[in-house]
Formats: structure tokens, sequence, C-alpha cells
């Protein structure tokens, strides 16, 4: 048996809370949700992802 390597995936959680940010945002790109979750606290603390 063969193992995979590489990080682990997100959780589908994570990714679909994401998506709502996105949507109320205007259609954000991936890219700026992105740069939004590691710069906004209210963004990091709605998509669970610790300080």
């Amino acid at each position: 048996m063969q193992r995979a390597a590489g990080r682990p995936a997100y959780s589908g959680l994570l990714l679909f809370k994401m998506l709502l940010v996105e949507f109320w945002h205007g259609g954000l790109s991936d890219e700026s949700v992105e740069d939004m979750a590691n710069s906004n606290l209210h963004v990091m603390r709605f998509l669970g992802l610790p300080l």
C-alpha cells in the first residue's frame, strides 16, 4: 500500500465558509479571500482559524 505525500486536505466546512465569505464580499477571488483570512480577525474567527 502506498501512502500519499503532502499536506492534509482542508475540511469541507472550511472551504464552504470561504465560499460564503467570497459571496458576501461581492465575489472576491480565491486569493483575495485567502489574504482576508490571514489579515481580518472577524473572518479568521468565522472560519475557525487560530490567531
